[in-house]
């Protein structure tokens, strides 16, 4: 049996893939030829139950809580969503929670490739890299999911999401992601793949069906070249996008009006704040406000303010919270402001008997490569 995706430039799966074949073995078939074999997929199955055990990202779940002000979150916690991870917010006009996040259930990938893997283009690849949609109607009913068609044009790792509204009341959407023919194959991860790292956006009136994401920003700064975009929307139409932490700081790109990107030019600015995952949105009361996590420091979290989106004040800490990673921030139409984070699961840890991210080697440990 085979599964085909869409029409192939090239003869369908006749044959599976080789048993030593590797998870971007697999991701690479899917991009190239469009289409898997049913040994294939049960050999993805296979591969992806060893990669449980090398990364804990399948088990980080989503928090949030509450504050007056935005400086100082001490409302209660709440857990939001389980194996979600890097979970962005924006709340509408009245007062939804829109939550974009990586979806990174365990048996989302294997199950999605033996029962319709078409969503690979519409998502990404979801329960490794692939994008989550929920919205929380703040009204004590359940999350309603969403599945948004982003039709993209290559079955992209797709992490980091960013959800946004833009001025004049559509969705945007930015994202970092990488295709399968670019992925490192001795270490997890989107941030270990070859320079430029590739920042997408997209925008539309729905949120279940957005046009094919454009490139915006291709960075080859620093090290590793950024992760985390974050966008914000300035009062005269320019959008910045917030990339971080590129080294030490947080880097900044400027469009004047949200399409015309100086896409392979160095950061426009440098926001000299120490936050990984940084978080962007404009104040109610005047002024716009950068949130992150403090660079090196899990669970420390702080703010920077700023009268023109552009020069940002001395940060200070707004929340900390033991063993929490990654935020974002929003805030509602009475002035409740929101932040959301991660914290693992450690029972789905210890089931899994996951550790961080490392990088397999064949001797070593005994396993293929990626």
């Amino acid at each position: 049996m085979i599964f085909l995706l869409l029409a192939c430039s090239k003869p369908p799966c006749t044959d599976p893939l080789a048993q030593t074949s590797s998870l971007i073995d697999i991701f690479v078939r899917l991009e190239e030829d469009k289409c898997l074999h049913e040994q294939d997929s049960q050999l993805l199955q296979t591969r992806m139950s060893t990669y449980h055990t090398q990364t804990t990202l399948h088990c980080d779940q989503v928090y949030r809580r509450s504050s007056v002000d935005g400086l100082k979150f001490d409302g209660p916690e709440e857990l939001v969503l389980q194996s979600a991870s890097v979970a962005d917010v924006v709340i509408d006009g009245v007062g939804r929670h829109i939550i974009a996040y990586n979806d990174t259930h365990p048996t989302r990938l294997s199950t999605t490739a033996q029962e319709k893997p078409s969503v690979f283009w519409e998502r990404g690849l979801i329960g490794f890299g692939g994008l989550g949609l929920a919205i929380d109607p703040m009204n004590d009913t359940p999350l309603q999911f969403i599945e948004p068609n982003l039709h993209l044009e290559t079955p992209l790792e797709l992490v980091d999401p960013d959800i946004g509204i833009t001025n004049d009341g559509l969705y945007r959407l930015n994202f970092f992601a990488v295709q399968p023919t670019m992925m490192n194959r001795t270490q997890h991860g989107p941030m270990a793949s070859a320079k430029p790292h590739h920042f997408y956006r997209t925008v539309s009136s729905s949120l279940t069906e957005f046009p094919t994401p454009d490139i915006i920003v291709s960075s080859s700064e620093g090290s590793n070249g950024g992760a985390d975009p974050a966008m914000l929307s300035l009062k005269d139409g320019s959008e910045i996008l917030f990339v971080g932490p590129l080294d030490h700081t947080t880097m900044a790109w400027v469009s004047s009006n949200g399409n015309d990107w100086p896409r392979f030019e160095p950061p426009t600015f440098n926001t000299r704040q120490r936050f990984a995952t940084p978080d962007a949105l404009a104040d109610p009361k005047g002024g716009y406000r950068l949130y992150g996590m403090t660079n090196g420091r899990p669970g420390e979290f702080q703010v920077s303010l700023s009268k023109d989106g552009k020069q940002y004040g001395k940060s200070k800490v707004v929340l900390r919270q033991p063993n929490a990673f990654n935020i974002s921030v929003g805030v509602d139409p009475v002035g409740v402001w929101w932040v959301y984070y991660n914290k693992t699961d450690m029972a789905c840890v210890e089931k899994w008997g996951a550790t961080k991210i490392l990088p397999p080697t064949q001797g070593a440990q005994g396993i293929p490569p990626l």
